[in-house]
């Protein structure tokens, strides 16, 4: 994987860190989202998938939040 290319969260391999480039969604979706700390600019580390591929595990900003595979495609990142 290049390391400029930008793909979707739930595209990044376990333990790869990122940078969150944008955040799709709309209105309470997308609000859900920056609470959690899914602002662009926003570094994180995809710990995990569980075995069946859902729920993603994610470190940001010190917390551990676990994602749908459907809300992770909303996320797009850049690998560091």
């Amino acid at each position: 994987m290049n390391s400029e290319q930008i793909v979707t969260l739930d595209r990044l391999p376990p333990n790869a860190v990122a940078i969150i480039q944008a955040v799709r969604g709309e209105g309470a979706l997308q609000q859900r989202f920056f609470d959690m700390g899914f602002i662009p600019g926003a570094q994180l580390e995809k710990v995990c998938s569980a075995p069946l591929l859902d729920p993603i595990e994610v470190r940001i900003m010190d917390y551990a939040v676990s994602l749908r595979r459907q809300e992770a495609r909303m996320v797009e990142v850049r690998r560091v």
